[in-house]
């Protein structure tokens, strides 16, 4: 199963290479990188919580509340980024 899971991965990226000359460029590869080191932060955050048995659907709606506050207070407000971050968690 993990094999076959693999496979469709490449086979996937190997199509969006050919269809996308930028795809596989170090930059766009950063990028998606970023993408899913959030994306897994927030998962795992979920998986405990779902492991101790406090099923919370509403992480999402949470994310992007944080980060709206953390973007109006940064830019709209102009204060430092760390002033940000602490509104937006």
């Amino acid at each position: 199963m993990k094999r076959a899971l693999a496979l469709v991965v490449i086979v996937i990226m190997i199509g969006l290479s050919i269809a996308s000359p930028n795809f596989a460029t170090a930059d766009n590869l950063a990028i998606v990188a970023r993408i899913i080191a959030l994306n897994s932060i927030i998962a795992m955050g979920m998986t405990l919580v779902i492991l101790l048995g406090g099923i919370d659907l509403s992480v999402g709606s949470v994310v992007a509340l944080a980060s709206v506050v953390l973007g109006y207070v940064l830019v709209r407000m102009g204060m430092p980024i760390w002033v940000s971050i602490l509104a937006g968690s």
